[in-house]
């Protein structure tokens, strides 16, 4: 697959009943209120010569978005994600095209959801990090929260970090949830179903090592 991009002429066509890869026309949008026409300024336009529809672009500052068809953002969900988490992630994705802050703040959201999931009971999603570091959190996956949570809340709230201004940012906010979900619970869930599979007499030779171990 080629992926679209404003400033290439051949791609794989982004409508789902097409999907070829084919040449792209480019053009621009004309406005035409009366009887005189005027390029609309900020949006270019495709057309895909397999199947003759539209693709839509829209200038985010340097660069161009795919407005039409509207494009999922963010890679898919980690398997093993919690349902209700997965929910809000798969929510961020649909509305992502249309509004990035949104997205962020619905991963923010996501993220809430995730550690309320690893340290459950009262506490903010800040203190939570703070327990989970307390309990060995790798410091990339701390890093990571970290960076959705501070990304997150400045979606809603001003500060320096635009979403907006930074096209790359939010593909990397979805990567980084499934980062967390990956390292904090699929891996540790495949390990211990690893170890549940080794013969019993394995099992306790490595009970009594941890046992000698901790006494020592």
């Amino acid at each position: 697959m080629t992926e679209p991009a404003k400033e290439k002429d051949r791609f794989t066509c982004p409508h789902p009943a097409c999907g070829t890869y084919a040449v792209q026309r480019e053009t621009g949008l004309l406005w035409q209120p009366t009887n005189t026409q005027a390029w609309i300024q900020g949006w270019a336009a495709h057309c895909c010569t397999a199947c003759d529809e539209p693709i839509l672009w829209r200038q985010v500052g340097e660069d161009w978005v795919m407005a039409y068809p509207r494009g999922i953002i963010g890679e898919p969900a980690e398997q093993d994600m919690p349902g209700d988490v997965r929910a809000i992630y798969e929510e961020a994705q649909a509305v992502a095209a249309v509004s990035r802050r949104s997205a962020a703040a619905l991963l923010r959201l996501a993220l809430q959801m995730l550690v309320d999931h690893l340290v459950p009971g009262r506490g903010d999603i800040n203190s939570k990090i703070g327990k989970l570091v307390e309990n060995g959190l790798r410091p990339q996956t701390q890093q990571a929260m970290d960076v959705l949570r501070v990304v997150g809340n400045n979606a809603v709230h001003p500060g320096q970090i635009d979403v907006d201004d930074d096209l790359m940012l939010l593909p990397g906010l979805f990567r980084l949830i499934n980062v967390v979900v990956d390292q904090m619970i699929s891996i540790p869930s495949h390990a211990q179903a690893l170890f549940d599979s080794l013969p019993q007499q394995a099992r306790d030779q490595v009970a009594r090592r941890d046992s000698t171990t901790a006494t020592n």
